[in-house]
Parts: structure tokens; C-alpha cells; sequence
């Protein structure tokens, strides 16, 4: 399934933003926003194709833009 490139911009870099961390989302959220499975949302995060925040070492947020 190829996903189109506005519903990745929908998607942006958390960084200088005035929101907090309770604003981010996970991966499953973000996959029923794109329609793609959670692990794909996550395998495309770790390739650098879509925007994430690393929490920790196992945690990865998204921010999705309203």
C-alpha cells in the first residue's frame, strides 16, 4: 500500500513547538490516521520516512498536526 505524501505531512518534527508531550501520539494512532498497520508506521519511522520523537529506546511519539 503506498501512502501518499499528505498524509505524511500531516505528520511533523517536534522540536521549537510550544506543545507538550501529552500532544504526541503512538504508533497505532497514527496508523488508523494513515491506514497502514502500527508496525509499518514503525518500520517507516526507524527508515526515516515519516517524522517521530524518540522517548527512549523502545519509545517512539508522533505528532500529527489538527
Amino acid at each position: 500500500m503506498d501512502i501518499s505524501e499528505d498524509s505524511i505531512r500531516g505528520l511533523r518534527r517536534f522540536g521549537g513547538s510550544s506543545r507538550s508531550l501529552s500532544d504526541l501520539v503512538n504508533a497505532e494512532e497514527v496508523s488508523r490516521h494513515l491506514g497502514i498497520t502500527p508496525r509499518r508506521v514503525l518500520s517507516m519511522a526507524r527508515k526515516g520516512s515519516i517524522p517521530c520523537v524518540r522517548l527512549s529506546a523502545k519509545t517512539i511519539r508522533f505528532d500529527i498536526e489538527a
